[in-house]
């Protein structure tokens, strides 16, 4: 292999410092110093491995230069540690007087080895004493140079495990300590393989750089992402993954091997085809059988915890049986929990999504029978709810009092967090969303909930979620139906008073309709018997008692129509319905009536005139009496407009008369009943009940009626009708038949 492909194979090792630089540039932390500090020990760490690159670029640059870049590469190995130790400063928090403490020492170490560098200054001392003994200047150096990474990362793990001695095991800082140990581990290990020398021997170094690289690596995503895998289980599944690939790929060896020798003594004449079908075949069969039976094993000896959660949760679904309430479900889901880890102090809270994304929290079942805090609201941005909602993991209680990713917590929702009381709390989802949360306190032992455990709770909320899920829905469901049910029983009880008191009021209207007449009818009897025995002489006084009995005995006869005709109006049939042919119906009906009064009419339509829902009879009714009423009340000779329109998704009909008018003090009463309204000149005639029919038809079909008038000069009627909600309601009305 040649130095040119040499160094394009260990450049890899600064590209990838460079690359992870880059990476933490371009993205955002919660811990700002720590991700600063790592900036520059990844900075330092660039210079450092690309002293490797100076072993293979042969003659492409001077001695001096290849020199003086080996002894500045030097100081970088010292420059990373003391940024490592910086960087944990920040990140674990400890004691800033410790840490300028340490800090310090290193420094001076590391301008000492820069002052004792031979290779640097090119001067030589000479043996010194020291001590009462004689050291060489180079041991000097080394000593200081090893010293002065050595110690910076030395404290930096003894940080780093003191912090991991006060954090409780079920938390997720002391996850986060878990990873940053390795990342010193691995640092250590790297530098002090690093720091062999020998000339023109990088070996040391590339060996150096590979326990390095992925102890930086470690170290960004700790830094950059707040939800980190927990380490204990991530390394379980490594080894698990691993040790199943080794097996798989020894027995697929073994078995190779075999048919290869196989193959190179079959005898003369035998197929070499036909014996490779059949080994596929076997060894398709036996691959599929020992990828079962390895993945097994290793599950076994790698994820013992994994076969227990399913055993258990499988009870735990065979018990639940029929979906129950969400109340029983959250019960025997507590009561399961409490079985396993011992503990008797846990509440369930179902999650809804408020206004504005806030997350509202609402207590369901507890198991210790007390009273349960009362329901809380949390912001949609609150970093408890961001951890809910993008994490399985179960929080603990001291995360949220020393992660920074919880220091912005509102303080009203710290103060609701400590009512409640609880050392961990496990997210209850559907998929992906929240709809429930498990609190649980302390365990009856006064022990910390340790790893297992929590991979079993998260098993449990796995299964548990999408179950009370779907009890809250059939929950709502069947409170919808219950609900829909007796809307159901109010309307059929309403229904039922509706056509009882229409019978009611039919049978009275037949009832007193004789018995209104009938005083009448004695009246005018007894008046001609009174005319009979008279001696023929008028009588003024008795022609206005006939013309008045006359006139009450037509009243009567009128109320008695109108109640009839008000009784057919209890029952209407929508369907879809043309207004423009409704209205040219009415207009030739009462055409004859306009000829006689000499009142000219005009209709114009828009071109496009949709259709609605509406009982074609009554909206016929409907638009008789007002184009009756714009024809009787009308001059003589007059002009009544019809305009037929579209308008903020009502069809308008507009009936405009040149008529009398309305008088002001009349205008409020005109939808109440019979009235007297003025004509031309000084007639007198009744308005009848025509405009209280055309209205309470109109709203039967959800619209209403505007009117406009000015006395002396007219009234408009305008209609209002909503129109039909349908895809082709639309339609070319022009072509409809002239009156």
């Amino acid at each position: 292999m040649t130095l040119a492909q040499h160094f394009l194979i260990v450049s890899i090792f600064p590209l990838t410092f460079l690359g992870l630089l880059v990476f933490v540039c371009f993205n955002q932390s919660q811990h700002r110093v720590a991700r600063r500090w790592w900036l520059a020990t990844l900075l330092a760490a660039t210079l450092w491995s690309s002293v490797i690159l100076r072993f293979h670029v042969d003659q492409a640059f001077t001695a001096e230069l290849i020199y003086g870049w080996g002894v500045a590469a030097n100081y970088g190995l010292s420059l990373t540690a003391l940024g490592l130790l910086l960087a944990t400063g920040a990140y674990l928090g400890f004691d800033r007087s410790r840490r300028i403490t340490a800090v310090a020492i290193t420094a001076v170490l590391i301008v000492a080895a820069f002052m004792l560098d031979i290779h640097l200054w090119g001067y030589y001392l000479g043996p010194l004493l020291i001590v009462g003994q004689v050291v060489d200047q180079f041991d000097l150096w080394i000593a200081m140079w090893i010293a002065s990474w050595w110690l910076a990362a030395f404290s930096a793990l003894l940080v780093t495990l003191q912090q991991r001695q006060v954090a409780p095991a079920d938390s997720i800082y002391r996850n986060r300590i878990n990873y940053w140990l390795i990342v010193i581990i691995l640092f250590l290990l790297g530098s002090s393989v690093a720091s062999v020398q020998q000339h023109n021997r990088p070996i040391y170094q590339e060996i150096g750089v590979l326990f390095i690289l992925p102890a930086m690596i470690l170290g960004t995503i700790s830094i950059i992402r707040s939800q980190i895998p927990d380490l204990q289980l991530t390394v379980r599944r490594l080894l698990n993954r691993l040790s199943g690939t080794l097996i798989v790929f020894g027995i697929t060896w073994l078995v190779l091997s075999l048919l290869a020798e196989g193959l190179a003594n079959l005898p003369p004449g035998l197929s070499h085809n036909l014996v490779l079908m059949l080994a596929a075949a076997l060894f398709t069969g036996l691959f599929m059988l020992v990828y079962r039976v390895v993945d097994q094993l290793t599950r076994r000896v790698f994820l013992p915890t994994s076969q227990r959660h399913d055993l258990g949760l499988a009870d735990y679904t065979r018990g639940i049986g029929n979906l129950p309430e969400p109340d029983q479900l959250g019960r025997l889901m507590l009561h399961r929990i409490a079985l396993h880890l011992g503990t008797t102090d846990s509440h369930c809270y179902l999650v809804e999504e408020g206004p504005g994304g806030r997350l509202m929290t609402r207590p369901l079942v507890n198991t210790n029978g007390s009273a349960m805090p009362p329901p809380a609201s949390f912001a949609a941005d609150s970093p408890f709810v961001t951890y809910l909602r993008q994490s399985r993991m179960p929080l603990v209680y001291y995360d949220l009092t020393n992660l920074p990713q919880f220091a912005d917590l509102p303080e009203t929702e710290r103060a609701t967090l400590q009512l409640w009381d609880k050392m961990l709390y496990l997210p209850l989802k559907a998929g992906d969303n929240l709809i429930g949360i498990i609190a649980l306190g302390v365990k009856e032992s006064g022990e910390a909930y340790d790893l297992a455990e929590l991979g079993w709770l998260v098993a449990v909320a796995n299964q548990a979620g999408p179950l009370l899920a779907q009890a809250c829905h059939l929950d709502s469901l069947r409170h919808i139906n219950d609900f829909v049910f007796a809307q159901n029983q109010i309307l059929a009880h309403r229904q039922q008073h509706s056509h009882a008191l229409r019978s009611l009021q039919h049978q009275f209207v037949n009832l007193v309709s004789p018995e209104l007449k009938r005083p009448l009818s004695d009246l005018e009897k007894q008046l001609n018997d009174l005319h009979s025995n008279e001696n023929g002489q008028p009588d003024t006084a008795m022609s206005e008692v006939r013309t008045n009995v006359a006139l009450l005995r037509s009243r009567l006869d009128g109320l008695i129509r109108t109640a009839n005709h008000i009784q057919k109006q209890d029952v209407f049939d929508f369907k879809q319905v043309h207004l423009d042919a409704i209205i040219r119906s009415v207009m030739r009906k009462l055409n004859t009536m306009a000829e006689a009064r000499r009142i000219l009419i005009e209709y114009n339509m828009a071109k496009l005139v949709p259709d609605i829902e509406g009982d074609e009879a009554r909206l016929h009714e409907a638009i008789h009496h007002l184009l009756h009423n714009a024809i009787k009340f009308n001059k003589i000779g007059g002009q009544v407009k019809i305009d037929c329109y579209v308008e903020s998704g009502d069809l308008c009909v507009r009936i405009n008369d040149s008529g009398v008018g309305i008088r002001p003090d009349r205008l409020p009463h005109i939808w109440f009943g019979p009235g007297r309204q003025e004509t031309n000149g000084s007639q007198i005639q009744d308005s009848g009940l025509g405009l209280m029919l055309a209205q309470f038809i109109i709203t039967a079909h959800g619209g209403h009626i505007d009117v406009e008038t000015s006395y002396g000069q007219g009234s408009t009627f305008t209609v209002y009708l909503p129109l039909a909600l349908v895809e082709d309601a639309p339609a070319n009305r022009s072509d409809a038949a002239e009156p």
